[in-house]
C-alpha cells in the first residue's frame, strides 16, 4: 500500500513538473490547455518566490546574530588544559595508495565523548566535545588492511554543517562516529612539520573514508548526499587552521576516583584525597 502511494505521488509531481516546466518554454497553447492548472502554478510561482526571498533574509539576519557575539568561554574548567601540539602518528596512507578504493571499513572501538559544564576557556561552546578515548576504525585499501586511531581529547564540534543544511543533517545521528574520524583527518596534517600534508589527495581520503564509515552505519542515500555536499564545500574547513585541536584531560588525576571530587575552583596540582568520612556516617 505504501509502495503504491509512493509510486501516485511519484507520477503526480512527475507530471506536474513537466507540465510547469512545457509552460514556461510554450506558455499560450499550455495555459489554454488546462487554465485551471496554470493559475495555480503561477500562484505557487508567486508564493515560492516570496517564501524563497524572506527565507534568504531571515537567513542572512539569524547568521549575522549567531556569528556575532559567539566566543569562547573566558573563564572555563580548569580539570583540563589546551594542549596546541600533540604528537600523533600520521594517519593518512601514501599518495599512491590514497585513491584506491576503500573496503571493510569496521568500528574497533566504542566512540565515547566528553563535555566540560564549565565549559573550555577560549573555546566556542559549539566546539567543546571532546574525545574522551581513543577511537580506531579499520578498513582495506586494496589488498593491504589499514587502521586509524582518533586521538583522545581532540575538540570537535560533532556533525557541523552551513547553517540552512544543519536543519536536514543533524549533529548526531547514524553519521556521527563517521564524522568525529573525518574531523579528525581534516586538522592532523596540522600536527606534522610538512605543510605538504594538507593536499586534495588527503582531503579525498577523508571525504571517502567517510562515507564508507556512514555505509557502515546502515546508511544509504543521505550517506551519498552528506559526501557530496562535504566533497564540494568541505575545502574551507579542511585548508583552515585550527589553532586548538586537542585538549589535555590527563591534568585532573583526581577525576578517576568516584569518590574524589575534581577541584576545578583550584589548580588540578591542588587535588588531593578525598575528605575523611565521619565514622559516625554508616
Amino acid at each position: 500500500m505504501r509502495l503504491t502511494i509512493k509510486l501516485l505521488v511519484t507520477v503526480l509531481v512527475s507530471a506536474t513538473a513537466a507540465y510547469g516546466s512545457a509552460s514556461i518554454w510554450h506558455p499560450f497553447p499550455i495555459a489554454e490547455s488546462i487554465p485551471w492548472l496554470w493559475h495555480i502554478l503561477l500562484f505557487a510561482k508567486s508564493l515560492l518566490l516570496s517564501l524563497a526571498i524572506l527565507v534568504a533574509v531571515v537567513t542572512v539576519f539569524v547568521w549575522i546574530w549567531c556569528k556575532w557575539g559567539r566566543s569562547g568561554i573566558r573563564e572555563g574548567t580548569k580539570c583540563a588544559k589546551l594542549c596546541l601540539n600533540p604528537p600523533p602518528k600520521n594517519p593518512y596512507p601514501n599518495i599512491q595508495t590514497a585513491n584506491c578504493k576503500i573496503t571493510e571499513f569496521k568500528y574497533k572501538s566504542n566512540l565515547k565523548l566528553k563535555r566540560f559544564a564549565k565549559g573550555l576557556k577560549g573555546v566556542s561552546r559549539k566546539d567543546q566535545y571532546i574525545v574522551a578515548a581513543p577511537y580506531t576504525v579499520s578498513f582495506k585499501i586494496g589488498k593491504k588492511k589499514h587502521s586509524i586511531t582518533v586521538p583522545k581529547g581532540m575538540l570537535t564540534d560533532l556533525s557541523s554543517a552551513p547553517f540552512p543544511f544543519n536543519c536536514i543533517i543533524g549533529r548526531v545521528g547514524p553519521h556521527l562516529e563517521a564524522t568525529i574520524v573525518h574531523d579528525y583527518l581534516y586538522v592532523a596534517w596540522q600536527d606534522h612539520q610538512s605543510f605538504c600534508l594538507a593536499t586534495e589527495v588527503n582531503r579525498r581520503f577523508a571525504d571517502k573514508l567517510m562515507l564508507e564509515g556512514m555505509k557502515a552505519s546502515g546508511m544509504r542515500c543521505m550517506a551519498h548526499l552528506i559526501y557530496w555536499a562535504v566533497c564540494l564545500g568541505g575545502w574551507a574547513a579542511f585548508y583552515g587552521k585550527n589553532p586548538i585541536r586537542y585538549i589535555d584531560l590527563g591534568q585532573c588525576t583526581c577525576g578517576n576516583n568516584e569518590e574524589c571530587r575534581c577541584c576545578e575552583d583550584k589548580l588540578c596540582g591542588e587535588c588531593g584525597p578525598p575528605p575523611d568520612k565521619d565514622p559516625r556516617d554508616k
